[in-house]
């Protein structure tokens, strides 16, 4: 039996951890960041993620996957926007719904699998309409997420400041929540 966390340390996982706690120190160097954000720096990106996904048969067995898959990831955090596309309207949106998809897909899947579907008829439909299926919940999700963003991250997000300028006393704000 494992203990908490102690899978990371057995899979090697934790190299991921800490090759993001390496990005958060290598970002605030300004020849980093410069290089980052050139031409070169998105080809040597995509050449690296091309190479992790049709040379390695899965990630969680290669340390040499994974470190390119943190170079990758370093350059990113360094500021490139990979050709722009990470500055695209559609990129920047789902970047905004990202928390909430993170926190509701796993309800919408219980809910789909075990109060609408049954999870044996759902055990028994073949690969294809399974993704299929996963694909089809896509767009309920991002609509929930949508909702949720709009309604309650978004403008929590906007009384931060205000709040926060109350709480340390700095202005006499009254704050309206």
């Amino acid at each position: 039996m494992y203990g908490f966390g102690s899978l990371y340390f057995v899979n090697g996982l934790y190299w991921l951890f800490v090759g993001g706690m390496f990005a958060a120190i290598v970002v605030r160097l300004e020849l980093f960041k410069a290089f980052s954000k050139s031409k070169r720096s998105s080809i040597i990106i995509l050449l690296l993620l091309i190479l992790v996904f049709i040379g390695f048969p899965s990630v969680y067995e290669s340390s040499l996957a994974k470190t390119l898959l943190v170079a990758a990831f370093c350059l990113i955090a360094g500021g490139n926007s990979v050709f722009g596309l990470f500055k695209s309207k559609v990129s920047r949106t789902m970047g905004e719904l990202a928390y909430s998809m993170y926190l509701l897909h796993g309800i919408l899947l219980y809910v789909m699998f075990k109060l609408v579907f049954e999870s044996t008829i759902i055990s028994q439909i073949s690969a294809l309409k399974y993704c299929f299926f996963i694909l089809a919940l896509t767009p309920i999700l991002v609509f929930i997420c949508g909702l949720t963003f709009s309604l309650i991250e978004r403008p929590t997000m906007k009384k931060v400041a205000v709040i926060t300028d109350w709480l340390r006393g700095e202005k006499s704000t009254q704050v309206k929540l």
